[in-house]
């Protein structure tokens, strides 16, 4: 048992959360479980929230299941990685941009070790993919859905024609800042009072994710989506044009934080929906 462990506030099972949830003051807004996590309960499931959104849910036969995807995780995943085991058997890693695995503490503790491998190693191996609706038992610690890593699961012939297609968009995009259509997009933006940081769009989103989708796919370029990105590249604290180094940053940064969506919805990754590992 970890020293963490031994917080009053730590639980492993249901009936630990019923334990701290009976003296709870105000039921309607939940019980602390440390300063970032507060416990919710709604008929006889009990539900973690971090900030107000309800991430994960305990059931009366001790399961733990997580209610976020991947994209919703990058928003808490800091927190999540630093403290999530402080307070519940679960761990939480960071396995790329939008990419999360977890385990439950047991099975972190006590992996199979293989000939010639190292205990981190069999450690790291134990961790899984995270996805929306992944549960886990709390007596045993196994995971009851697991899935296939995402990176094992790629169709060849799809990636082949999906870099393809990324390298043609990415070039035209280049050629376009190069021939000065993106500086005349932010003459216009600065000549609508650019309000700086706050006009940014959330690439991650489906409106945004879609929308790139549909320019790789079809090798258009809309005004809209354009700028959008001079947007994304100007500084927040003074209202001037990106230069053309600060425009291909953001185009790569852009495409990078949304790959793992795009590649998704290109269908690089073999669906393994309801399947198990």
């Amino acid at each position: 048992m970890s020293y963490y462990s031994k917080n009053k506030r730590y639980f492993r099972t249901y009936a630990d959360l019923e334990r701290l949830f009976k003296n709870c003051r105000s039921p309607a807004k939940g019980k602390p479980l440390s300063s970032w996590c507060r416990i919710h309960k709604d008929g006889s499931d009990f539900y973690l929230a971090f900030q107000g959104f309800k991430f994960a849910k305990i059931t009366s036969d001790d399961v733990f299941e997580f209610l976020i995807t991947p994209q919703q995780g990058i928003a808490m995943s800091v927190t999540l990685s630093a403290s999530l085991h402080y307070c519940t058997p679960m761990m939480w890693k960071r396995a790329g941009y939008g990419r999360y695995k977890v385990v439950h503490e047991k099975e972190h503790e006590n992996p199979f070790q293989k000939v010639g491998e190292t205990i981190y190693e069999a450690r790291n191996r134990t961790f899984v993919e995270l996805f929306q609706g992944i549960q886990f038992c709390l007596k045993t610690g196994a995971c009851l859905n697991p899935r296939p890593d995402l990176l094992s699961t790629v169709n060849t012939d799809v990636r082949k024609v999906w870099l393809r297609k990324l390298k043609t968009f990415k070039r035209g995009l280049r050629v376009r800042v190069k021939i000065g259509v993106f500086d005349t997009i932010a003459k216009n933006v600065l000549e609508e009072q650019y309000r700086g940081w706050y006009d940014r769009v959330e690439w991650t989103s489906e409106t945004y994710v879609n929308a790139l989708y549909n320019a790789i796919e079809n090798e258009q370029y809309p005004t809209e989506l354009l700028r959008e990105i001079v947007i994304s590249s100007m500084t927040r604290w003074r209202p001037v044009a990106p230069s053309h180094t600060a425009l291909l940053s953001s185009i790569d940064s852009i495409l990078n934080n949304t790959s793992i969506q795009l590649r998704q919805k290109f269908g690089v990754f073999q669906s393994v929906e309801g399947e198990a590992a």
